[in-house]
């Protein structure tokens, strides 16, 4: 559920400053894979292939694939001949166990390394940025932590933003067991800095494609209940408490905010409050009102929506089972 998400997201940290390690790909040790690459229409019928990503701008497609006793290793079609032969890389110390495209000549590669902790053995779970044919690999790295419980040491890395409008930089949310932190990471030099550290209690909810985090919730505990408050940034430090969306974490209904209108007057959320199903919302900053329920299905939750950079009037909205078009109150199949 969102709600659960939500709660689980939520920060109890103030992190340190954080040190944010790039390996080559030599230190990795990448290599090419033995056995000759297949062509897109053995892929098709091979099972042992997963995790297919298209390139932002549709000129590639990258997929993880299984060969026998190797890790598995990253494949990456050309669409404009897709008969082609893919390019293919794999790493010696690192499993591949997902991807995505954070530009559309980069790779965000989800990793696992094996380590030895005592007399136990354990997976060390990271991530590493990659071109397409994997001659440069750069991983994040746990050089600054002395022991695999060290507060430095980096537990979880994912994309936060990948800044469509920025072809250099991509933003990366670093969970270590000091705490959270949103760093702004270069992909030519591998430089990052500190973009934005949550305070106690604190997540990230909305942030627009630019990378400006709008809105966000903290968790506050008040005569023996715990509520979830949002706030809106209307400026530099200047966080507008949005009563109208507050919520015990004892009520059972989700609430997710899906985007925010440029002039910061409307939000649209998803929530299943007082209805069936989880229906898209637009709520009314002036009045701290929900005004209308923007798109519902009666049969499935929506789950995320997405909206056109032309007018925030148009969304496409993402159900369980189908996926639908809405532009004012219509529902298009």
């Amino acid at each position: 559920m969102l709600r659960t998400k939500n709660i689980r997201n939520i920060v109890a940290a103030t992190a340190l400053f954080l040190s944010f390690g790039m390996v080559s790909a030599t230190a990795q040790g990448n290599f090419r894979p033995t056995g000759a690459p297949l062509t897109i229409e053995a892929m098709m019928k091979d099972y042992n292939v997963w995790g297919a990503r298209i390139s932002p701008d549709g000129k590639h497609i990258a997929a993880l694939a299984g060969v026998p006793g190797q890790n598995p290793i990253v494949r990456v079609w050309d669409t404009d001949d897709m008969s082609k032969a893919p390019l293919q890389f794999g790493s010696r110390t690192m499993r591949f166990v997902n991807l995505s495209f954070i530009k559309n000549d980069r790779l965000f590669l989800g990793t696992a390394q094996p380590v030895e902790q005592g007399h136990n053995s354990d997976w060390i779970f990271s991530s590493a940025i990659s071109n397409l044919d994997g001659s440069k690999i750069e991983a994040i790295s746990n050089e600054a932590a002395e022991n695999t419980r060290d507060e430095d040491r980096i537990i979880n890395v994912t994309v936060f933003n990948r800044l469509p409008l920025d072809p250099e930089n991509i933003l990366v949310q670093v969970s270590k067991f000091s705490g959270t932190e949103i760093v702004k990471v270069n992909l030519r030099s591998g430089a990052s800095r500190r973009y934005f550290r949550s305070g106690d209690n604190e997540s990230v909810e909305w942030d627009d494609n630019q990378g400006v985090i709008r809105v966000k919730n903290r968790l506050d505990f008040s005569s023996g209940v715990y509520n979830v408050k949002y706030y809106l940034r209307l400026g530099e430090n200047n966080w507008h408490e949005l009563t109208g969306l507050q919520q015990s974490i004892n009520d059972r209904y989700t609430l997710s905010v899906q985007h925010v209108s440029n002039d910061n007057k409307t939000i649209w959320v998803i929530t299943d409050k007082d209805t069936n199903y989880a229906v898209l919302k637009k709520f009314d900053v002036a009045t701290n009102t929900f005004s209308e329920t923007f798109a519902q299905n009666t049969e499935f939750d929506l789950t995320s929506a997405s909206f056109g950079s032309a007018a925030d009037e148009y969304a496409q909205n993402h159900r369980r089972g189908n996926r639908t078009k809405c532009s004012n109150n219509l529902l298009f199949a």
